[in-house]
């Protein structure tokens, strides 16, 4: 059976295929390493840093995302790749999103 933190594993594995796929800033060769070191704890810990700060993801805040206390430096990158690309988003508050319900106790 799967637990949470490995769907989240799942997700985070899908938004970078994305983000290698999409976004022509997106270094692939410096995330690869990273996305392939995520366990299911850190993914969940993760998760529920942002559920912690769900009025930030759910305004689509990009100031304040990087800036919320104990978010992996990693997602802080991510942020700051995507940013300048519009068309990027939807898709990355969507991921954002999703992470938050997925350890949300309210679903």
């Amino acid at each position: 059976m799967s637990t949470v933190g490995d769907f989240l594993v799942e997700k985070m594995g899908n938004m970078h295929q994305w983000l290698k796929a999409e976004c022509g800033t997106y270094d692939s060769q410096r995330y690869d390493n990273r996305f392939k070191c995520i366990t299911p704890t850190v993914a969940t810990v993760m998760a529920e840093v942002l559920l912690a700060n769900k009025t930030v993801v759910y305004h689509k805040d990009w100031y304040n995302l990087c800036r919320i206390p104990d978010l992996p430096i990693e997602l802080v990158d991510l942020a700051e790749v995507v940013r300048p690309q519009d068309l990027l988003h939807d898709k990355f508050w969507r991921y954002l999103e999703l992470f938050v319900e997925s350890v949300s106790s309210d679903k």
